[in-house]
């Protein structure tokens, strides 16, 4: 690698990439933000529960749907997936800021919600199927869903972000 490609790498993607995970982390464990994320993942997954005809309570992070106890902590949040996703937009530093952002917030959005519907699905289970089935399910298939999830949201983000070429980059012309 050449010594200005590494350079421009080290200053453009590596050094903000590091402040901004520092300054991400500082900012949710010395704020008290995880702690609000988490529970409001939790509320969002109870009112779900509800809204499909589910009686199911929300205290803090933890969500009871009889006879389960779901408790959402960070490595079922969609925290991490979301700020990966977050720092996308530092690979395409060519790309508008407007049309970036805009991404970024609807992959967020959408990794958001999916992982949503996988706490749904696993409380669903236990719920119906008990407690060793939800956690069989959650900790088999809902690595699964997750790769899913994150990779549906990163397509769409590319879609976004990646402009369209309106030839192919092989173009014949056949005189």
């Amino acid at each position: 690698m050449r010594e200005s490609v590494r350079r421009r790498f080290i200053v453009r993607f590596a050094i903000p990439l590091i402040v901004g995970m520092g300054l991400l982390v500082g900012a949710f464990h010395y704020l008290g933000l995880l702690d609000r994320y988490l529970n409001l993942e939790a509320q969002s997954l109870a009112w779900l529960l509800n809204r499909m005809g589910l009686t199911a309570y929300c205290w803090r992070n933890t969500v009871w749907l009889h006879p389960v106890i779901g408790a959402v902590t960070l490595s079922c949040s969609s925290l991490g997936s979301a700020i990966i996703l977050l720092f996308l937009f530092l690979l395409t530093p060519t790309v508008p800021v407007g049309r970036n952002i805009a991404a970024a917030v609807l992959a967020v959005g959408l990794v958001y919600i999916g992982n949503l519907l996988r706490l749904m699905l696993v409380l669903i289970i236990g719920h119906y199927w008990g407690a060793a089935s939800m956690l069989t399910f959650h900790d088999w298939f809902g690595p699964a869903i997750t790769i899913l999830y994150v990779l549906i949201a990163y397509w769409i983000w590319s879609l976004i972000v990646v402009k369209r070429r309106r030839r192919p980059y092989f173009y014949y012309r056949w005189d």
